[in-house]
């Protein structure tokens, strides 16, 4: 564990993976749940829909919080 809090990049990796793991799981649940209970329309999944744009937006958004991270210095910690 203290391995991965050391190496920015592997940090940054596992949160990416973890992100996606949560947007694969918990989007399709909230969409079905909106779409069973408060539009009343009809769900269908769709791959694009419920995996790629969870993992793309996992490491889009993995980037975009730790880029600082990776400006500083060893020094600056």
């Amino acid at each position: 564990m203290k391995k991965i809090k050391e190496n920015r990049w592997l940090y940054t990796l596992c949160f990416a993976i973890a992100t996606s793991i949560m947007g694969i799981i918990l989007y399709p649940l909230f969409d079905y749940l909106l779409c069973k209970y408060i539009t009343n329309s009809q769900f269908v999944y769709s791959a694009y829909q419920y995996i790629v744009q969870p993992i793309l937006f996992g490491f889009i958004v993995s980037f975009v919080i730790y880029a600082p991270l990776f400006n500083r210095n060893k020094k600056g910690k």
